[in-house]
């Protein structure tokens, strides 16, 4: 009886643990990734409007900024001289991972960060969707982890996906058991949206 007992209590012990380890160390695991291209609302020949680039650079800088700036919008682009004046050479870039939340607790207050280390970025800069995206539990869930303000000059569509395909981007989420997290992904298999 007393061994019987032990071994339940054993394989209990480990089913505890890979509770734990999955809850607490790899929460998260990802599935498709899709990128949705919006074109600026500005007409083709206007200017574009570098406001909030401008804004995102100098606090960057260490410069005041008179308006809220977000802690999840990120200057990626550090030179302030842009390659183009068009409008039309930028697009808003839309990064949807499904994410497959393999933890027993709802996960929240998803974000990323484009992992690019270069002063000539063609990505000027980040930002998280506006509406609070939730992973819930046990569940797999699409979310917007990023949006990008990128200059695509006269990529085709073939060169921007290459291009997004390179890049590599570290997931932030949290839940109030295990606290912040973070995950990297590779974009390499990124695909364009499908819309029906």
């Amino acid at each position: 009886m007393k061994k019987w007992l032990f071994e339940v209590g054993i394989i209990i012990f480990i089913i505890l643990v890979m509770v734990i380890v999955i809850n607490f160390f790899v929460p998260i695991s990802t599935g498709e990734i899709e990128i949705n291209v919006i074109d600026n609302f500005e007409g083709e020949n206007e200017k574009f409007n570098r406001d909030e680039f401008d804004k995102l650079l100098d606090a960057h800088n260490g410069k005041e900024v008179e308006e809220f700036i977000n802690k999840n919008d990120r200057i990626v682009r550090t030179n302030r001289k842009l390659p183009s004046d068009k409008s039309s050479d930028y697009k808003t870039i839309v990064v949807d991972i499904n994410i497959k939340n393999r933890s027993l607790f709802d996960l929240y207050g998803f974000s990323g960060k484009v992992k690019v280390d270069d002063p000539d970025s063609r990505i000027l800069y980040t930002y998280s969707s506006v509406k609070a995206e939730t992973a819930d539990r046990l569940k797999e869930t699409s979310i917007d982890v990023l949006w990008m303000k990128v200059y695509v000059g006269d990529y085709t569509d073939e060169e921007l996906l290459k291009y997004i395909r390179g890049l590599d981007v570290e997931i932030y989420f949290e839940n109030d058991i295990i606290g912040n997290k973070s995950y990297n992904v590779s974009l390499e298999r990124a695909e364009y949206r499908v819309v029906d």
